[in-house]
């Protein structure tokens, strides 16, 4: 490819320079805010906390639909936020976690999700979904109440330091002790939450600073909107340049996308379309590019595609975008796509640079810049020119695909049995040939997340929880839109799912969105805040719950834990002193439920679920004892990955 024009790169540093804040203009909440207060002549710090909440809700649809659980520290808050219309959409709730992980539901489309709680334990039941949402990148803003600032350090009744607390997992904290700072950190926080590589930001606010009253004309206005600068133009500009020449170059190029390109999916789309290059993704890559696609490779890393992992293997040219090289991707650094030449593109220059901390490899490119600006140059860059010519490369991964499916244990023994009315059926759908009917009194899995997706059409928002349940629905439902499949990917934070899925649901509600919502959860999982089932009947939420319980009769765990407990740990088991049957905490909260044992009855269990109003909870008593595979030891290499048939030789 021959180098760009003038003309060509003043065109590309115009989008880079293009202004990308999605917060609420200063001007605008200035505004609102002294119209709420026109006319008086004091206000409380509560109140002005509502007023800004208020004056920045309108961009923000997760203030609306927020959550939280009351307290002491809080209660100046609550008494002004009671008489808002703010309140209609608030829904109180047992735990303060699971107002932190519908925020982060909420976070996963792309808005800022909001969790409210008190001091002390309020405070401290919140970090578990704050560690969470910096983990995945989510912008989400954690409102808390504290003591009085009078008596702050003097271990009051329910005081924690929570500021120093959560120094090390945050993107901002704001501790505000004057009700004339409010409105101004409210602003902050909010602007912070979002700019540059989203994340969660903290604002604790002094019990008094909630009840001083002030003269309005004390507020103080010194807002400090962060700055979201990608690196030196220039260099990014030559790095652009750069990466165009070696895409051009290489014969077996890979796109490797994470979360943090989430919000230039279309632009993603646009650039695969123009090159023609293959696509893997993160876990929470997952839809950015549509997974059904013949350029898509799946999900890459311990429990990804084989063909996904065996293709970077082979890969010249691998191209990170919004993705971080974390361990369950790469496994063994060194003997990471060690063919290729390796260019990453974020925002966050932690996320940027030397592999594992430069101990092993570093990256041949790195470009600082946001992922949606970057492949918008690119695109300019690559449009109205010839594609690189990767026909080859397209057989070698098709083959890729044939050769290594996404098979699982007894999915062949299943097939000898289907009729052929029942293989033409499949093979009509399009779809891989599974049984849909047999004696076996074996549920796999597998088999009831593919029917699943089969019977949503993929057209569902999927939210799974952590565990081998998490793996089986990454692989198995095939995400087709940006936001259609969410899941705690960093913390691997168990009881996630069902919280986050409400929250998801409110902001499609309060969108007018019609989507449903499916929640894919593990036994285990499902424990973790079983409560959350309290909030769908409240709202008769339309979400529908698919448990996949693969607890041994015995007593001893099913799932991840059993798994490397056999593969890892020599077998060792503890058991489990839990007989409660799942339905009769759903039949406790008053929601439609049914438990089901045998193979043949699954795709009508399902069916009912999928077409009964509001919320469902179907609990699959699965083989304890399937394994989740394909399977890459931790620390390990593709040569070592594990299928059904044993350790497959990658070369």
């Amino acid at each position: 490819m021959s180098a760009i024009t003038l003309e060509e790169r003043i065109r590309v540093e115009n989008i880079l320079t293009q202004p990308d804040f999605r917060g609420t203009p200063q001007q605008l909440f200035n505004t609102r805010l002294n119209n709420r207060l026109y006319g008086r002549d004091e206000v409380s710090g509560a109140e002005l906390m509502v007023m800004s909440l208020e004056a920045l809700a309108p961009e923000n649809p997760g203030i609306s639909n927020m959550a939280g659980h009351h307290g002491g520290a809080i209660l100046p808050f609550f008494q002004y936020f009671t008489k808002s219309p703010l309140s209609v959409g608030y829904d109180h709730v047992p735990h303060e976690q699971m107002a932190g992980h519908m925020a982060e539901g909420i976070a996963s489309l792309g808005y800022v999700g909001v969790a409210v709680a008190t001091s002390g334990p309020g405070a401290t039941n919140s970090i578990t979904p704050f560690f969470d949402a910096y983990m995945d990148s989510k912008p989400v803003v954690f409102i808390t109440g504290n003591v009085p600032s009078k008596v702050a350090g003097t271990m009051a009744f329910q005081e924690a330091p929570i500021t120093q607390m959560v120094d090390p997992i945050d993107k901002g904290i704001f501790y505000v002790r004057r009700a004339e700072d409010i409105p101004r950190a409210f602003y902050d926080v909010f602007a912070l939450a979002v700019s540059g590589r989203p994340g969660p930001v903290w604002i604790d606010v002094a019990k008094d600073a909630q009840t001083a009253k002030i003269d309005p004309s004390q507020i103080n206005h010194d807002f400090k909107i962060p700055s979201t600068t990608n690196g030196d133009l220039n260099d990014v500009v030559e790095s652009l340049k750069i990466l165009i020449e070696e895409i051009y170059k290489s014969k077996r190029p890979v796109l490797y996308v994470g979360g943090g390109a989430k919000h230039a999916w279309q632009e993603l789309r646009d650039f695969v379309d123009l090159t023609g290059i293959p696509v893997t993704t993160t876990l929470k890559g997952k839809g950015i590019f549509p997974e059904g696609d013949t350029l898509s490779l799946g999900m890459l890393g311990m429990h990804g595609t084989e063909y996904a992992n065996k293709a970077v293997g082979l890969a010249d040219l691998v191209i990170g975008v919004g993705a971080r090289f974390d361990d369950r991707v790469r496994g063994k650094t060194e003997a990471f796509a060690e063919k290729a030449w390796i260019a990453h593109i974020d925002i966050d220059p932690r996320g940027i640079g030397p592999i594992d901390n430069g101990k092993i490899r570093q990256p041949d490119l790195t470009i600082k810049c946001d992922t949606k600006k970057a492949l918008r140059a690119l695109n300019f860059l690559v449009d109205g020119r010839p594609g690189p010519d990767l026909k080859r490369w397209d057989d070698e991964t098709a083959q890729l695909k044939e050769d290594c499916p996404l098979d699982y244990d007894g999915r062949s023994d299943l097939h000898r049995q289907l009729s052929l009315v029942e293989r033409v059926i499949s093979y009509a759908r399009s779809m891989p040939p599974i049984s849909f009917f047999t004696n076996s009194n074996v549920i796999k899995p597998q088999y009831v997340i593919e029917k699943i997706y089969q019977l949503t059409d993929g057209r569902h928002i999927v939210v799974g929880d952590v565990g081998q349940h998490q793996m089986w629905a990454a692989q198995m439902y095939l995400a087709s839109q940006p936001h259609g499949f969410d899941t705690s990917g960093g913390s691997g934070t168990m009881g996630y799912s069902m919280s986050a899925a409400f929250g998801i649901h409110k902001v499609l509600q309060y969108e007018n969105n019609n989507q449903p919502v499916s929640v894919i959860v593990g036994d285990e999982s499902f424990w973790m805040l079983p409560h959350t089932l309290k909030l769908y009947r409240r709202r008769n939420a339309n979400i529908k719950v698919f448990v996949i319980d693969n607890k041994a009769e015995n007593g001893t765990p099913g799932g991840m834990v059993r798994q490397w407990y056999d593969i890892v740990h020599q077998g060792t088991q503890l058991s489990v002193d839990d007989d409660t049957p799942i339905v009769d905490m759903a039949k406790a909260f008053k929601i439609p439920t049914e438990e089901v044992h045998y193979i043949r009855q699954v795709e009508r269990a399902i069916r009912k679920a999928l077409t009964t109003r509001g919320p469902y909870l179907v609990c699959f008593k699965v083989d304890p004892y399937e394994n989740c595979l394909p399977m890459i030891p931790s620390g390990g290499t593709i040569k070592e990955m594990v299928t059904y048939q044993g350790v497959k030789k990658i070369a």
